[in-house]
């Protein structure tokens, strides 16, 4: 109360003291004719005075002197009130500091219990394991700080690239689809419920490295893939991909360098002008796909289906076409130069202008 009592005052004597164009001292002076021991506020006179009349400052103002001895001027009054207006922010602060800490320590443990469980470090307990990951997602989202997003983002790579090994095993030894295999494992039908959802946040609204990743199976049809910064291409380079949904997705801003694609359904797709150097599709089905000036270097596509692709001016060079189907493909302009043509149909394909050194 007495530091903003020293601040009202300044405030009604600035005001007098501008209507009347004198001297702040002479006013002090000559029109209250005393010095001033110590400031009390009258907020109810304030609220009902203030407005107009500054001729009530003596009734806002009580004003206690003392006969004789020295007197306390404003000025110093008023810097012990700053004074003691700082220290009190100084100890607020320092407060809620102490408030956050234990807050964050208190995160923290949270998340070192959560990161146990969601790793599977509690054996046999899958419905543990997944109730844990669910709860990690307020991590990554960053709803607890940012210092806990990078640690929910890598124990989610982690499962993603546990469960989706468990998932290719599968399908390799019974003979079954990988969206079988997903529908199987309760652990990799509820961690690629969560890369679907929190999409955004996995790939997106971070700088974390996304190369490697898997995402076998996941769902990302008519996703905006796109980084977080301008113009940044999404980095999947190597990442697992095998029967990921991309329908609908703008992929000339993704990085495909080296993944495996393969199981993929590539149909409504357009890959034109997509660097697709070094991925896997062995076996893809890309017939009536539009490839055009698509980079194909180093790329695996023995046994691949392209009935019809639109291959014109794509870089093929030192791919593996082994087995491939291009009948009726259109590879004109299209440079082959160290393909692997070895049992290659090019029945009815155009190649014109195509480089077959």
């Amino acid at each position: 109360m007495l530091v903003a009592g020293g601040f009202v005052l300044i405030l009604l004597w600035m005001l007098k003291v501008i209507e009347l164009h004198i001297h702040p001292i002479i006013f002090l002076k000559e029109v209250y004719h005393f010095s001033i021991d110590f400031l009390f506020i009258n907020f109810n006179a304030i609220q009902s005075r203030f407005a107009n009349d500054y001729a009530s400052l003596q009734n806002v103002i009580v004003i206690t002197q003392k006969d004789g001895g020295s007197f306390i001027r404003l000025s110093t009054l008023l810097a012990t009130g700053i004074v003691a207006f700082f220290v009190w922010i100084f100890r607020d602060q320092t407060r809620l500091l102490e408030v956050a800490n234990q807050r964050k320590d208190t995160n923290l443990k949270d998340f070192q219990q959560l990161q146990e469980w969601a790793t599977g470090n509690t054996k046999g307990n899958v419905a543990l394991q997944i109730s844990a990951l669910h709860q990690l997602r307020n991590y990554l989202k960053g709803q607890y700080g940012e210092d806990f997003r990078r640690g929910a983002f890598e124990i989610f790579v982690s499962v993603l690239e546990d469960a989706h090994s468990e998932i290719l095993k599968e399908v390799e030894n019974n003979n079954i689809t990988i969206k079988g295999a997903i529908n199987k494992n309760p652990l990799a039908k509820q961690i690629n419920r969560i890369a679907e959802e929190e999409w955004f946040n996995l790939l997106i609204n971070h700088d974390f490295p996304t190369a490697t990743i898997s995402l076998v199976g996941v769902n990302l049809s008519g996703k905006y893939l796109r980084h977080r910064v301008y113009d940044k291409s999404l980095d999947l380079q190597k990442a697992n991909l095998q029967g990921v949904d991309l329908k609908d997705i703008d992929l000339r801003k993704i990085n495909f360098q080296g993944a495996d694609l393969r199981h993929i359904n590539f149909q409504k797709l357009d890959f034109q002008g997509v660097d697709l150097k070094e991925v896997n599709l062995q076996g893809a089905n890309l017939s009536i796909v539009n490839l055009q000036g698509t980079n194909l270097q180093e790329v695996n596509l023995q046994d691949a289906f392209l009935w019809q692709a639109n291959l014109q001016d794509a870089n093929l060079m030192e791919a593996n076409l082994q087995g491939a189907n291009l009948m009726y493909a259109n590879l004109q302009g299209a440079n082959l130069m160290y393909a692997n043509l070895q049992g290659t149909d090019l029945q009815e394909a155009n190649l014109q202008s195509t480089n077959l050194r």
